[in-house]
């Protein structure tokens, strides 16, 4: 089966939030359609966490998700066969090349994935020894490529780790299960479950209410029309300054402050982001988007991460059943 060659430019637009992409991608078989969703774990898990994520998956699937993750045992597998069960669109983001995939035992999967509509995608064409960067970096394009990350159960140590370093830095939401048992197995999953960074996934709903926003608000053009047309409705509903809400949760956050102010701030709320792609994503000038943003760090509504990425100061501090 002879791959296609996918330049950077030919990927979904998120990707862009990748640091240090790689020249070109492989694909065998086809590109599903957003939205996509990434469901990570370990390779050893149990049966519960396994059919917990297969459920999910097909759920997910079935409501126009794709369903992305690595191929590999455990939960990744879970993710991949929940999509196809119902017969729902899976994309494989690999660490090598389709004729050598890994593990052996998984080549009838990634074949009924390919021909099922979905695609396998790799960095490297030429056959080459399995080393764990390799991994790393797999695990890197996957957090690029996906608009929401579900985790499942994973013990302290684990490769999820690395996945959530980079969710931290591309600035992806990532959506925690609850822990099945109080185990080493799930050690690391109740930690993230427990932690105020993630938000904890109880339904369905909540991470399909996301993708829709997202889809919505990430449309630049759209979303400026939002702010235009019912710029006097938002100011008519907005408090005062001295009782101007203090986190995205609260109402009228965003209403308060002018629109170009809250169009930011919209923005970052639904998909964190680096200055030079803010500055696209708001259709300002390169100076005033810069302007702005000087004005939100400097009165604590934002931050910049190690890695340059913008996002809300409060981003990470409430889950969903906090609120």
């Amino acid at each position: 089966m002879q791959p296609h060659c996918l330049k950077i430019s030919h990927l979904p637009a998120q990707f862009l939030d990748h640091l240090a992409p790689p020249e070109r991608f492989y694909l065998w078989g086809e590109f599903p359609p957003p939205p996509y969703v990434a469901i990570v774990g370990s390779r050893l898990t149990s049966s519960v966490a396994d059919r917990t994520v297969f459920e999910l998956a097909g759920r997910l699937a079935e409501q126009g998700a794709t369903i992305v993750s690595g191929g590999a045992r455990g939960i990744d597998a879970a993710a991949h066969r929940g999509a196809l069960a119902a017969h729902g669109k899976t994309l494989v983001v690999a660490p090598i090349a389709y004729e050598k995939a890994t593990p052996r035992a998984h080549q009838e999967l990634f074949q009924r994935i390919v021909e099922g509509g979905g695609g396998y995608l790799c960095d490297a064409l030429q056959q080459r020894r399995v080393q764990p960067q390799y991994y790393y970096q797999r695990n890197s394009y996957l957090v690029a490529l996906c608009d929401a990350l579900v985790v499942s159960e994973f013990p302290r140590r684990s490769g999820v780790q690395n996945t959530l370093k980079h969710a931290r830095a591309m600035g992806r939401r990532v959506y925690v299960l609850p822990p099945v048992y109080n185990s080493t197995r799930a050690e690391g999953q109740r930690i993230a479950f427990e932690s105020k960074e993630f938000f904890r996934l109880y339904q369905d709903q909540q991470l399909m209410d996301y993708l829709s926003e997202i889809r919505t608000l990430g449309h630049r053009t759209k979303l400026k029309a939002t702010f235009d047309t019912h710029e006097g409705n938002l100011a008519a509903e907005s408090p005062s300054a001295a009782e101007s809400p203090s986190a995205p949760g609260d109402p009228g956050y965003f209403a308060s402050g002018d629109p170009e102010r809250r169009l930011i701030l919209e923005i970052l709320l639904h998909r964190p982001q680096p200055l030079e792609y803010l500055v696209e994503s708001a259709g300002f000038e390169a100076k005033k988007t810069q302007w702005i943003v000087l004005k939100l760090l400097l009165e604590g509504r934002i931050h910049k991460t190690v890695a340059g990425i913008l996002r809300l100061a409060e981003q990470g501090a409430t889950t969903p059943d906090d609120e």
